[in-house]
This record gives C-alpha cells, sequence and structure tokens, in this order.
C-alpha cells in the first residue's frame, strides 16, 4: 500500500512540473495548433478545466478540434458554468 501511495505522490509531483513547463510553452507563437490541442485534451481529461481554458484563450487560431475538446472536456468534468 505505501509503494503505491507512493507511486501516486510521484505521478502528483511530475504532472506539476508539467504543467509548470506547459505554462512556458503557451504563450509560444509558434506553437502547433495540433499540439495545443493536445495539450487542452490531455488537461481536460486530468480535471484540470481551468489550464485548458487558458491554453484555448491564448490560441492565436483555434480550430473545430480546439472547440470540440473544450467542450468535450466540461462534458466529461460536468462544467458547464463557464
Amino acid at each position: 500500500m505505501s509503494s503505491a501511495l507512493s507511486g501516486l505522490s510521484t505521478l502528483h509531483h511530475m504532472a506539476n512540473k508539467f504543467t509548470a513547463m506547459c505554462l512556458d510553452v503557451i504563450n509560444c507563437p509558434f506553437m502547433y495548433v495540433d499540439l495545443q490541442n493536445s495539450l487542452i485534451d490531455m488537461h481536460s481529461k486530468c480535471g484540470n478545466l481551468n489550464f485548458s481554458r487558458k491554453i484555448f484563450k491564448n490560441m492565436p487560431e483555434r480550430t473545430v478540434i480546439s472547440w470540440n475538446a473544450m467542450l468535450v472536456g466540461k462534458i466529461r468534468c460536468s462544467n458547464f458554468s463557464n
């Protein structure tokens, strides 16, 4: 049981580091739309809609896939308030 908790703690720490790294990447003007869509999808699957919304708002170009990723994330997390 303790090894499982230790593993979860390590994953949480790695996710926080990855999120911090992504914050630097969000404002990059050369970021590809496909990568931004993937980040939106990944963070919404993890329940981090605030970060998904931040990526979405900073996108210079939004595609149908971008909108779909946000809608699916909100549906998955049952968050229709924003």
